[in-house]
């Protein structure tokens, strides 16, 4: 490019607008096409962050032969806040797509991708998502005992969930901190991370009962949510029942001959055995009704 000053002489080299200029001329761009963008994919990471967000992947094509600019905002309908990507990957070579990586919390939202060109020719594509909070994992916990239970006997606990969980362990399992028993921690045990088992020995000389449990966020989903505990309460009658009265009829007996016993007891029992001297007491049946063992009818 060649200007003329006032004096008729021919210049190569000025400046305009604060710019130089030499016999290579002034670069120019032609463009009358719009860039083209398309929003490809959005996909959700399953885990959460510590605070209950997750991060959103939104891939997007663009083209143009003078891209200038690629920009991309999040917006999830309260007018107050555009959320911009936590980062851009930008294409190595052609062909290659550029990934918005976004950091939100659960709920519906406007994704937009801007590109714009080097003569501020502008395309904008937008698409929805709603990103889904992971489901929160439970826990069941249970026994096949049936109760009540007698004092320092061993027990099945198991610990069952809805989901793998991590972080889960025997030391998240509490007791009655006065005589609530105990857990043996070499029956600790699990093949899937989803039902744990364990040994539990009933508390001795104590008739009370017994609260097992797990907290609230003692343990995490696969997916980085906490979850939610549970509790199971046993009724263990752990003293020892005693015999209270002993009654012979007749109280004095010929040797070889029959004598009813009766056995009285502070509590009911399933079964009773004596002997008397040397010889076995027989046929003795229970009367709840008055907690006293004697011969059949």
């Amino acid at each position: 490019m060649t200007v003329t000053d006032s004096m008729g002489r021919a210049i190569k080299d000025f400046k305009l607008f604060n710019k130089t200029y030499d016999a290579k001329g002034i670069k120019s761009v032609v463009d009358y096409e719009d860039p083209e963008v398309s929003i490809r994919d959005s996909k959700q990471e399953d885990e959460a962050t510590d605070d209950g967000k997750y991060y959103l992947d939104v891939t997007a094509d663009v083209t143009d032969k003078n891209l200038s600019s690629v920009t991309s905002e999040a917006d999830n309908g309260s007018g107050l806040t555009v959320i911009r990507p936590k980062s851009i990957t930008k294409p190595t070579n052609d062909g290659a797509s550029y990934v918005f990586r976004y950091l939100l919390s659960p709920g519906d939202y406007t994704i937009k991708v801007t590109a714009s060109d080097a003569v501020s020719n502008q395309t904008e594509k937008t698409t929805t998502y709603k990103v889904e909070a992971a489901t929160v994992p439970e826990l069941t916990i249970s026994t096949t005992a049936s109760t009540p239970l007698a004092g320092g006997v061993e027990v099945p606990l198991t610990f069952t969930f809805t989901e793998k969980v991590e972080e889960f362990d025997i030391s998240d399992v509490k007791l009655d901190e006065n005589n609530g028993g105990e857990l043996k921690p070499l029956s600790w045990s699990t093949t899937d991370n989803i039902t744990w088992t364990v040994t539990y020995v009933t508390p001795k000389d104590e008739n009370k009962k017994v609260t097992i449990s797990v907290e609230d966020n003692t343990y995490k989903s696969a997916n980085n949510i906490n979850g939610k505990g549970d509790s199971l309460q046993l009724d263990v009658d752990g003293v020892l029942p005693t015999l209270t009265k002993v009654t012979f009829d007749p109280l004095h007996q010929d040797i070889g001959k029959a004598v009813d016993v009766k056995l009285e007891f502070d509590k009911e029992l399933q079964e009773a055995k004596a002997t008397l001297g040397a010889n076995n007491v027989t046929s003795l049946t229970a009367d709840p009704a008055d907690k006293k063992f004697g011969p059949e009818p």
